[in-house]
């Protein structure tokens, strides 16, 4: 069985609860798309984007060892991942790719989408900041926001 492979941190959704006003529904719909975009990826570039920092930096280091002639029995660990460029000016085979590069997984205009909604939400209110918002509300009426606030 095939253990499915988790997007990277920097590209989940933060946790988002019902007091902190978020648009969930079409955050989830762009998550989705961007999970699919993600599964997409070769296997190779979604281990290498969800690699910690030290495995990569061990990773990169086995394989510079292995590339100055290092023991046989380093080239076939499958923890590493090389990709060949096919044009490199200065000769070298093989490069391993840091685990932050990825191509873009949504279009321009999503990613501008999905930015904006994520700033339209109240992220730093708890559920007590809700409710006093509702309470005011209750208290001096919905239009008038300059007493709620």
């Amino acid at each position: 069985k095939k253990k499915v492979i988790r997007l990277p941190k920097s590209l989940r959704l933060p946790r988002m609860e019902e007091w902190q006003m978020f648009n969930r529904t079409r955050l989830l719909a762009i998550q989705e798309e961007e999970e699919a975009a993600f599964r997409a990826l070769p296997d190779e570039v979604q281990k290498m984007a969800t690699m910690k920092k030290e495995d990569y930096i061990k990773a990169q280091s086995e394989t510079e060892a292995v590339a100055e002639g290092g023991s046989p029995e380093e080239e076939g660990d499958s923890n590493k991942v090389e990709v060949s460029k096919p044009e490199n000016p200065d000769g070298a085979g093989t490069t391993v790719l840091p685990p932050t590069e990825l191509p873009p997984l949504l279009s321009e205009e999503v990613q501008k989408e999905k930015d904006a909604l994520l700033a339209e939400g109240f992220s730093d209110w708890s559920r007590v900041h809700y409710t006093a918002f509702i309470k005011a509300s209750a208290k001096y009426g919905r239009s008038n926001v300059a007493k709620i606030a």
